[in-house]
């Protein structure tokens, strides 16, 4: 398995998933492809919360930021009762022309 920050360099030339999905595959003009995945446990589901920023600035230009972040710490907004543990997981991409945040929760 890679570092999320090995991307760094690549150029993106599709990406397929989006918010509500639990996956997103990320296309590379090299051929390769990365998949973002978290394979669930038991009474566990991991989504794409959000997308902030415009997929369309990443795409044809060689990334020059590729970061993975988490957060355990802050619970879920707009919700009273929530799950026994929580994980926010955050995969940020740029290039020269701009860039975008992937936000996935995971719950269980």
């Amino acid at each position: 398995m890679m570092k999320f920050e090995e991307l760094k360099g690549k150029t993106l030339i599709k990406i397929f998933g989006g918010v509500g999905d639990s996956t997103m595959t990320l296309h590379a003009d090299d051929g390769s492809a990365y998949l973002l995945h978290h394979e669930a446990e038991c009474c566990e589901g991991v989504w794409v919360a959000d997308i902030a920023g415009d997929i369309e600035d990443i795409i044809g230009n060689p990334l020059i930021v590729a970061e993975e972040s988490s957060n355990r710490e802050d619970p879920p907004l707009n919700q009273e009762n929530y799950d026994s543990s929580y994980t926010w997981t955050y995969y940020k991409l740029e290039t020269v022309k701009g860039g975008i945040t992937i936000r996935f929760f995971g719950n269980s």
